[in-house]
């Protein structure tokens, strides 16, 4: 997988450590990917790559010869920041480093940065390893201390190829998994292996062996003030600095692609991106035959001009999908809970000639009642006028899409009410990492960013950089601290992205909003009334009303040998880690009508993470 990965040890030799990179190349979608790295004195460094996609090869090293340096993902700056924005970025971030080594300001260069990226940079002169992650940690690290060893990579299965790395599962943090759809903090399925945080500097120093961690700049809570502006002036602030984002990630970019839809996020994106030639922007729409989504990005594309696909999700994907269930478990690490039904996508894109592709993740952040298990109603945003409050809210709401209906203890030796306690064990340590004193709603958002964003969409975004390089224009510094200046009902419905298109492409209103089944802007009542209406057409089978996917019925149906084979087989029901008994319930109750689709996927990623491990 494309990404970073290393090794310092002060115990062992250069031959020892070249043999052990090989670890981080051992053969999953090789044909794809051109690995780099070197041996130095304390350990490897390397970086791979997709090979359709060239770039300056890694490690790079600085002028003085000090620091070495590999960087994934794109970094950019302030004007003025850096000499030369042409420059590769890792070479830019080794001179940066070895400039302000001494002044201890290195810290401050990251603070300022935009982009999406992790780091390592390995310093001879102080015999210290440094990792970072970006202000969002929006792309997946995974690090390891054990026996001396300090292994990180971009990729966890890898990390379990060293006999030193234990496979023993974390109780605690699969707990998490099936309480929340996702890993929390720095969990992962490994007891020995962790995730850093968000805006993070970890720093190995090879001469103690000690691992020091700390974070280069604070979450948005801990700066947000409310604005004196009037609501329209930061509406605008907000839309013009989105605009910028989208401009930073497209403008001069051949071979683009926008993954599009019926939704607001993705037309906004594309309602800001400027070119003279719209139909050499390829646009994508993903569906199964007959949704909302395909009819509505056709006309959306149809008005900016773009050459434009409606892929359909039809009955050929049903048949492959153990296929296509495999390679996402092997592309996420069996981290991520997934249906897989973008898996057949990944080389479509490639097909139409995308090489990078605009995708509108975070978005939710805009309109918080349409964000999946963070969506909160309007009448509730009043109530969480305390941090109590706010803990209380998403204690409740963001597991009940996973364990409503289920009261069989599902981990084996684990009691409902120590899985309980290590499920909110999770929130609680994001919590406390908000500060003291912040605005209690503006929490909810920062939990977004800090669980959903950083463990959740990450990995949906490895799956497509296995095959392309993914942008996200939602995920701007400057635009989410306007956000969080402004009122948190500003950022509930429409109003943000009504503004965008407003300003940027005011025929995009004429488009409906599947989500809502009306035009943006309509009123609450209207908005109710045509939600009714498309849930009617739906039931009917009416074409350009069906849903997204129908996973629920195709896991009882089409499915549903697979998943008896997958999650029912013997290696799982003798792993020790679930109770066969909660297994079979589960499974018994879905096909009789009761609706554990998540839990059901997610029983399934863990079910095809095992036939990794013992496939490796």
């Amino acid at each position: 997988m494309p990404g970073i990965y290393g090794i310092v040890d002060a115990a062992v030799t250069p031959p020892r450590l070249e043999s052990w990179s090989s670890m981080f190349q051992y053969g999953r979608f090789l044909p794809d990917y051109v690995c780099n790295d070197e041996v130095f004195s304390r350990g490897v460094l390397g970086r791979i790559d997709l090979n359709v996609y060239p770039s300056e090869p890694q490690p790079v090293t600085s002028s003085d010869g000090t620091v070495k340096v590999v960087l994934h993902g794109e970094l950019s700056a302030p004007a003025g920041l850096v000499a030369n924005a042409s420059v590769c970025p890792a070479r830019i971030v080794a001179e940066e480093f070895a400039q302000r080594r001494a002044a201890g300001t290195i810290d401050e260069f990251f603070a300022q940065v935009h982009g999406r990226f992790n780091i390592a940079v390995w310093d001879e002169a102080e015999g210290r390893l440094h990792l970072f992650t970006d202000f969002y940690g929006s792309s997946p690290l995974y690090y390891t201390l054990c026996g001396g060893q300090f292994l990180f990579s971009s990729d966890l299965l890898a990390l379990t190829q060293n006999p030193a790395v234990s496979r023993e599962f974390d109780k605690q943090g699969v707990a998490q998994f099936f309480t929340y759809g996702q890993y929390v903090g720095d969990r992962t399925s490994f007891e020995s292996i962790r995730v850093p945080a968000p805006r993070s500097h970890l720093i190995f120093d090879v001469a103690s062996g000690t691992l020091t961690k700390r974070q280069y700049a604070s979450d948005f809570t801990h700066s947000a003030v409310l604005s004196t502006q009037s609501e329209s002036d930061q509406a605008d602030a907000i839309a013009d600095a989105f605009y910028e984002s989208v401009q930073r990630d497209s403008l001069n970019t051949p071979n683009l692609g926008v993954s599009l839809s019926g939704g607001l996020d993705a037309r906004s994106i594309l309602a800001c991106v400027q070119t003279d030639s719209p139909q050499n922007i390829v646009s994508i729409a993903m569906g199964i035959p007959g949704c909302g989504d395909h009819k509505l990005a056709a006309q959306l594309a149809k008005r900016f001009g773009t050459t434009h696909f409606n892929y359909a999700l039809n009955t050929d994907f049903l048949r492959d999908y153990p296929r296509h269930f495999e390679e996402m478990v092997r592309l996420t690490d069996g981290q991520y809970l997934s249906t897989a039904i973008v898996i057949p996508t990944l080389d479509y894109y490639r097909s139409k000639n995308v090489k990078v592709l605009l995708r509108g993740h975070a978005g939710e952040l805009f309109h918080l009642t349409k964000a999946y298990a963070f969506s909160l109603k309007e009448s509730e945003l009043a109530q969480l006028n305390s941090r109590k409050a706010v803990f209380d809210w998403a204690a409740g709401h963001l597991k009940s899409y996973m364990l409503d209906g289920v009261d069989k203890p599902l981990l084996k030796g684990v009691s409902q009410s120590q899985f309980n306690e290590m499920g909110a064990a999770g929130l609680d340590d994001m919590f406390s990492a908000c500060a003291d004193g912040a605005e209690p709603a503006a929490i909810l958002w920062q939990l977004f960013l800090d669980m959903r964003v950083h463990r959740e969409i990450a990995l949906s975004m490895k799956k497509f950089g296995s095959r392309i390089e993914v942008r996200l224009p939602f995920l701007d510094k400057t635009m989410h601290e306007r956000l969080f200046a402004a009122p948190r009902s500003m950022c509930m419905g429409e109003t943000i992205e009504k503004r965008i298109l407003k300003k940027f492409r005011p025929d995009f209103l004429k488009v409906k909003n599947v989500n809502t089944g009306t035009y943006i802007g309509a009123s609450p009542l209207r908005q109710e009334v045509a939600h009714f209406i498309q849930r009617v057409l739906a039931k009917l089978g009416a074409p350009g009303y069906q849903p997204y996917e129908r996973m629920g019925l195709w896991l009882r149906r089409e499915l549903k040998d697979y998943v008896g084979q997958l999650v029912l087989s013997e290696r799982n029901l003798d792993s020790g880690l679930f109770n066969p008994d909660t297994l079979r319930w589960i499974i018994d109750d879905h096909n009789n009508g009761a609706n554990h689709t998540y839990l059901i996927v997610a029983l399934m990623v863990f079910a095809q993470l095992q036939r990794e491990l013992s496939g490796i």
